[in-house]
């Protein structure tokens, strides 16, 4: 009766539903020291939810150590941010000045060449009016643009850090040359199709005197 009490003792060293080792309390795999549910044998140092490594709460990407959102990757995402809304309001810019001039251009050869020979101080009203209102919205659309370049590099002044800045300063700068590159190029295409258009006129004349001329002189051979 003895020797059966002492085998019954002798089973299980001081364990609660243990199947494996040593002062475990529902251990089911093995490692031991003292676990509490663990069933996947692991080494977790001091983690809540932390799938990879060391004294993280929630981290499940690992290396540890940084919150979700520091500072340098806010900075980097706003400058990139601003880089990309500057380059696309340059782009807008080039391609709707570059659209103005074609069509300034089409309108003028159509009206000069379908027009001029029936109503010769047609094309010169038509340009001149053509003239004022591209020149006019030229003018808006490079308003329009600083206006808003300005109001971009105030909110980044205050918003983020003076590297952003400086970036911002010198995207502005581009963006205002390559504006002030476009207009000019504009206005010197509107002076020479103007100054052809008025050039038209006499070169007209000196061909409708050529052609009485000729006119008259077969008249006079036959």
């Amino acid at each position: 009766m003895m020797m059966m009490m002492m085998m019954m003792m002798n089973d299980d060293d001081d364990d609660d539903h243990d199947d494996d080792d040593d002062y475990d309390d529902y251990d089911d795999d093995g490692g031991g020291g003292y676990d509490d549910v663990d069933d996947s044998g692991g080494d977790d140092d001091d983690d809540d939810y932390d799938d990879d490594d060391n004294d993280d709460d929630y981290d499940d990407g690992g290396g540890g150590g940084c919150c979700p959102s520091c500072p340098w990757q806010e900075g980097s995402r706003a400058v990139a941010t601003v880089v990309v809304v500057v380059v696309v309001v340059v782009v807008v810019v080039v391609v709707v000045v570059v659209v103005v001039v074609v069509v300034v251009e089409v309108v003028v050869v159509v009206v000069v060449v379908e027009h001029f020979w029936v109503y010769p101080t047609a094309p010169l009203i038509v340009l001149e009016v053509l003239v004022v209102v591209v020149d006019e919205v030229v003018v808006a659309v490079v308003v329009v643009i600083v206006v808003v370049v300005v109001v971009v590099v105030v909110v980044v002044v205050v918003v983020v850090v003076v590297v952003v800045v400086v970036i911002v300063v010198v995207v502005v700068v581009v963006v205002v040359v390559v504006v002030v590159v476009v207009v000019v190029l504009v206005r010197v295409v509107l002076k020479v199709v103007v100054a052809l258009a008025a050039a038209a006129p006499a070169a007209v004349a000196v061909t409708l005197a050529k052609k009485s001329r000729l006119s008259a002189r077969s008249k006079k051979l036959f």
